[in-house]
């Protein structure tokens, strides 16, 4: 275990990856950068801004670094491990109250700009998600700005110089679980990409109906406009190549799919599965030796419907219905199992 009492600043272990090759490819050319965080945050070249404290690790148009920032105390830099987790390449901990972010860096980055795509955002959200919940983590955490682990201010452990995929850390946590809904208030960093893509994603089911016969740019600025109804709901709204990549998703899909064509067709379809749904069960009832009345009654439907069936059905099937016998009750006689008369019986079947 490594205990920060035992270990300052890098851990033991030696690593092959080039450490600051990494942070110069993926790591923004002039990022925010902080020695300290009331006097706000400033803009200085890379090479100056690695000198600093805090530092934004990830450009707005990407994410390489995964960061979880843990704001409790924790003795120990293998948390991650100690919770079924992967171990992050960076444990960076405060020396003065033992708080930390845990730092995984991803092999392909996430990207968030107008040209990429939702999916891995969500998939990648799904993810951080569960590792926070897992490690207590706050959600809050907006990811902007984070211990920087080449600082000589912080304890900093290198535990691994694994670069993971996204399939790599989903290995580790359920993604199955749907998660709790939050105020808007509540929700940070990626989160508001998934807010906002899903709001106006249904929005627009029912909206482009009003666009029918109307110019695609139309119908694309009226999603835009939506969108930046959304995003104004946030004290940190999000950057505008974030928002235009979630317009033209929805747009785009949108404009394709829900035409008077294609609703038609998916009625349609409803139609045909629900009918093939009840005459399946009609065939199963009359295999069964149940009477077209019966079987017209229970589904609803005329008995002209039901022989319609019969006609259609395979010869097999229309033999084995034909053939079928019901049970002798006479050779039976159930009503002496029961204790009771034949009549009573009867009666007793009658009634139920």
């Amino acid at each position: 275990m490594l205990s920060y009492k035992k270990y300052n600043m890098r851990s033991e272990y030696a690593y092959s990856l080039d450490i600051d090759d990494l942070f110069q490819r993926l790591s923004p050319p002039k990022p925010y950068c902080s020695d300290n965080l009331k006097k706000g945050l400033l803009i200085r070249p890379r090479n100056t801004a690695m000198k600093k404290k805090y530092i934004q690790l990830n450009p707005p148009h990407q994410i390489a670094f995964m960061v979880i920032d843990i704001d409790y105390k924790v003795d120990y830099a293998i948390i991650a491990e100690d919770c079924n987790l992967p171990n992050p390449m960076f444990c960076v901990a405060n020396p003065r109250n033992h708080h930390v972010h845990l730092i995984y860096v991803l092999k392909q980055p996430v990207y968030k700009t107008e040209m990429a795509h939702l999916a891995p955002l969500k998939y990648f959200k799904a993810i951080y998600d569960a590792y926070c919940e897992r490690l207590c983590a706050d959600p809050m955490y907006s990811g902007l700005i984070a211990k920087n682990p080449l600082s000589d201010k912080w304890w900093v452990f290198m535990l691994t110089d694994q670069l993971y995929t996204l399939e790599d850390l989903a290995n580790y946590v359920d993604l199955t679980r749907k998660p709790t809904k939050k105020p808007v208030e509540e929700i940070a960093g990626l989160g508001r990409n998934c807010y906002i893509f899903e709001h106006v994603r249904v929005w627009s089911y029912s909206a482009i109906r009003d666009f029918w016969g109307h110019k695609f740019s139309e119908w694309f600025d009226a999603v835009k406009f939506k969108c930046g109804q959304e995003n104004a709901k946030f004290s940190e709204p999000l950057y505008d190549p974030e928002i235009n990549q979630i317009v033209k998703s929805i747009a785009h899909w949108t404009w394709k799919r829900i035409t008077p064509e294609e609703i038609s067709n998916w009625h349609r379809r409803q139609v045909n599965k629900r009918w093939h749904s009840q005459k399946e069960k009609g065939m199963e009832m009359l295999l069964e030796g149940c009477p077209i009345d019966t079987v017209a009654s229970e589904l609803g439907v005329t008995r002209q419907t039901v022989y319609n069936w019969l006609k259609a059905a395979s010869p097999e099937e229309v033999k084995k219905i034909s053939e079928f016998k019901p049970e002798n009750l006479s050779e039976t006689k159930p009503w002496e199992a029961e204790g009771i008369s034949r009549a009573s019986w009867y009666r007793k079947l009658k009634n139920s």
